[in-house]
């Protein structure tokens, strides 16, 4: 059978901007310019979270607003009116905190802002790794909003200059753009966040809060997707999308297998497992990364960008499959040249709790690339992504690669507002039949 109904899959997975599974043709590249998208700021609210909407003690101080450097350079920190830096200031008009004048944002790079009263990510992704590079103790209610201005000074907190802002529809103007819709209500048992949208591997900047940020919740509610919360600071992995590229770990071995031990791109394992969110099995996909930054990378991660998951309120539509992240162990795999293959798993990167797996905005860290053992320029490593399958159907699964250290330019500038520069994307698709089989229940 060939047709596409008389299937429960088909597939489109993104990695690194570089590798999109669909069903029906061959490889193809192309350059995606985005000349029609509106101009872009240099420098974003990426993710932000004004307490955890949680009954739990300090609940409402466990806030932070990550900062992005949305340029191809490093970004300083300057003024023209003489001011210590940049202010996040709230809708209240009070500031929270600055960015002090002279501070080097690495290209791609974030800045980030915590209430040091209640914060409780520091050791997401390692202990200590994500504390804030500054901090504040007053609390900004959970419906409320925030600008960055590229000034210090109150008396010059005005549209012109401001950097960017996202908040409720109910907030003054100064302190959104347009405003947010999809909102958070206060519960015990969820933890929301809000993040830019980074389909296309970049943040989504279209200036309407709305189109440009999602709702996310590890225990998805009230319109939040699940997924989890990742602030980054200064010395985070940044996104190295065009320099660290997929590949098939091995292209003479099929695209699509059951058996476990082969060097299958991907392996369709259908014995249940609920209590790992796997109800309808596993999908585990295999790829090789290629180090292209020309220098050691230490260190090297996955962010979860797009993917077909559960949604608080509405579920999952028919025919959509319900895909959990897992975290996997190594593996090896024989090749089809008769060898072995080691393939390394990835770990799902802590805080918080993931009780229903992981979702958007996920990590998962190639633990066995660190600063003692980095992954050398020109150097490759074999990974495979493992998704639990609550619920079968036609699935989306995106993420952006991450890595230390960051590009080095010798001249930081800030840059003029500008548009999006053109991206790369390679596409490789496969017939449906291919996934199909490992899809039917």
């Amino acid at each position: 059978m060939s047709s596409l109904a008389a299937y429960p899959y088909t597939a489109r997975a993104v990695f690194a901007l570089t590798l999109c599974l669909l069903a029906g043709a061959q490889t193809a590249v192309r350059a995606q310019s985005c000349t029609d998208c509106p101009p872009t700021s240099n420098m974003l609210i990426s993710e932000f979270r004004f307490g955890v909407g949680s009954t739990a003690p300090n609940a409402d101080l466990d806030e932070y607003i990550e900062l992005y450097n949305n340029t191809d350079a490093p970004l300083t920190v300057t003024t023209s009116d003489g001011s210590e830096g940049w202010a996040l200031v709230a809708a209240d008009g009070q500031t929270r905190f600055v960015v002090p004048a002279g501070t080097i944002i690495p290209v791609r790079g974030h800045y980030l802002g915590v209430n040091s009263a209640g914060y409780s990510l520091v050791n997401y992704g390692g202990t200590g790794t994500t504390a804030g590079d500054a901090t504040y103790t007053t609390d900004i209610p959970l419906i409320s909003g925030v600008a960055l201005f590229n000034t210090a000074n109150p008396a010059n907190f005005t549209l012109a200059n401001r950097l960017d802002a996202v908040g409720a529809s109910s907030v003054p103007f100064l302190y959104r753009e347009n405003g947010l819709t999809t909102l958070p209500v206060s519960s015990g048992s969820t933890n929301y966040f809000h993040s830019r949208s980074l389909a296309t591997g970049l943040p989504r900047d279209t200036g309407d809060n709305e189109n440009d940020f999602v709702l996310v919740s590890p225990n998805p509610d009230f319109g939040a997707i699940m997924g989890t919360p990742g602030p980054e600071n200064l010395a985070s992995p940044v996104q190295r999308n065009l320099q660290i590229k997929a590949s098939s770990i091995d292209p003479g071995s099929p695209a699509s297998c059951t058996n476990a031990i082969l060097a299958c791109e991907r392996v369709r394992d259908t014995t249940p497992n609920p209590g790992n969110f796997s109800t309808f099995g596993t999908l585990s996909i295999r790829r090789r990364f290629t180090n292209h930054t020309g220098q050691a990378v230490t260190r090297l991660r996955f962010r979860v960008v797009d993917i077909t998951t559960s949604v608080g309120g509405t579920g999952v539509p028919a025919g959509t499959a319900d895909l959990r992240l897992l975290s996997s162990p190594d593996i090896s795999v024989f090749t089809s040249g008769g060898g072995t293959l080691d393939v390394r798993g990835l770990t799902r990167e802590e805080p918080p709790a993931q009780p229903n797996g992981g979702g958007l905005n996920t990590s998962l860290s190639a633990s066995t690339v660190i600063l003692a053992l980095p992954l050398a320029a020109g150097a490759s490593i074999d990974v495979h992504f493992l998704l639990g399958v609550q619920q079968t159907g036609v699935f989306g699964f995106l993420v952006n690669v991450e890595a230390l250290p960051a590009p080095v330019n010798p001249a930081p500038q800030r840059l003029p507002r500008k548009r999006l520069a053109p991206l790369e994307a390679v596409k490789e698709r496969h017939t449906n039949h291919e996934l199909a089989e490992r899809g039917s229940n």
